[in-house]
């Protein structure tokens, strides 16, 4: 989004991708928590988000809309590239406790940075589930998912990974 954009837009979107499982429902409960001043440990069930879920909150004044986007493959050609296409920013989220899901998640990074970096939109890349006793140690995570490389196929990505547990809320 341009600054002159900006100005006129009176909405936010927020695309929210990853695997089937990698917390990213349980992240916009805390994204809605956070909100509302409530940051807490999630209590709430999930199930898995079939096709997508959309959630619209006033965020700092902005109304924003937040798309869910569900994991599972059926789902990605039809949702994914439309919506992070016309996204003001992109958060992808990643299982660390799962492993067996990076080759997947590689090929999504690929794609998704490619298009951040065309729509000059941040990525923001969460290493999500750090509590679980298998979860990859986030440096390895960032060598295992080349993530450094990313910048030198696109360097005009802006983007941010960091560590977290959207169960608890805590980075």
């Amino acid at each position: 989004m341009t600054p002159d954009e900006s100005k006129t837009k009176s909405f936010f979107q927020l695309v929210i991708l990853g695997v089937e499982g990698s917390g990213k429902t349980t992240f916009v409960q805390q994204l809605k928590n956070i909100n509302k001043s409530n940051l807490a440990a999630s209590t709430i069930p999930t199930k898995p988000t079939m096709g997508m879920d959309v959630n619209v909150e006033d965020i700092a004044g902005i109304k924003s809309f937040i798309y869910d986007l569900g994991g599972q493959q059926q789902f990605e050609h039809v949702y994914w590239e439309p919506l992070t296409k016309k996204a003001d920013a992109i958060i992808y989220v990643i299982d660390v406790s799962m492993p067996s899901s990076f080759a997947r998640v590689k090929e999504h990074l690929s794609f998704i940075s490619k298009i951040a970096a065309q729509q000059n939109v941040p990525l923001l890349i969460l290493a999500n589930k750090r509590d679980k006793k298998e979860a990859v140690p986030f440096e390895q995570a960032r060598e295992d998912l080349n993530i450094n490389q990313m910048t030198t196929n696109y360097p005009d990505l802006k983007y941010e990974m960091f560590s977290t547990n959207a169960k608890t809320g805590h980075n």
